[in-house]
């Protein structure tokens, strides 16, 4: 099986806009340098399976089923940051939806696996690793993926991560780990045990899962 983590934009096109295009700011495998385009069909009446395809003439068939795990929820319950201002130049996002959340980190602005079309990492690191000089771990450890529930305001689980140790753990706990609003801008949010930035793309006024952001005191 092929290990895969992704985040950016969806712009959905045709007639139905049925045509889903991928456009990918974080990736763990090298990008391909093929435009990720894909046929959206839902399934069901009550719109709980979304299958999607491949188009006619993509060179990698395939098809994908994903199934619904919670009814379907208002703006309200919806939040998305964009990690900003990294000192190591990273793209990332967090997205928050009802009681679950995504959050993707991906590599240094330096690293070259961050810069290179590539069929497949596997493939990268057996052709190019010697002469790149790519430390092995590294190209696979550099990079943060993560998948968890949302237990309480401002307490969130990891459930899944790219590294199993973290599995378990707590990205927020409402103590140490903490968002907080920036002292000068209430459209950024700050990581209270790191400092990284993340710029609000979507958050309602009434939205709690992310727990209480107080401002910041400098």
């Amino acid at each position: 099986a092929e290990l895969s983590s992704s985040a950016g934009f969806l712009s959905a096109h045709g007639e139905c806009h049925d045509i889903a295009v991928r456009h990918r700011c974080i990736e763990f495998q090298p990008c391909s340098g093929i435009p990720d385009v894909r046929h959206e069909c839902w399934q069901e009446d009550d719109y709980s399976v979304l299958v999607e395809t491949s188009l006619p003439g993509h060179y990698r068939d395939c098809k994908q089923t994903w199934i619904r795990v919670d009814e379907p929820l208002g703006h309200d319950k919806v939040a998305a940051l964009e990690l900003v201002d990294d000192t190591c130049g990273r793209h990332g996002f967090w997205v928050v939806v009802g009681s679950w959340f995504g959050r993707v980190i991906g590599r240094p602005s330096n690293d070259k696996l961050a810069n290179v079309a590539c069929r497949s990492l596997p493939h990268a690191l057996r052709t190019y690793a010697e002469d790149w000089g790519l430390d092995l771990d590294v190209a696979v450890s550099d990079y943060e993926a993560a998948l968890g529930r949302v237990e309480a305001p401002g307490l969130l689980r990891i459930v899944h991560d790219f590294d199993p140790s973290r599995e378990g753990s707590l990205v927020l706990d409402d103590s140490a780990r903490q968002l907080r609003r920036d002292c000068d801008d209430d459209r950024i949010l700050v990581e209270t045990w790191s400092s990284r930035r993340w710029r609000i793309r979507e958050l309602h006024g009434s939205f709690a899962a992310l727990g209480s952001l107080k401002r910041a005191i400098v």
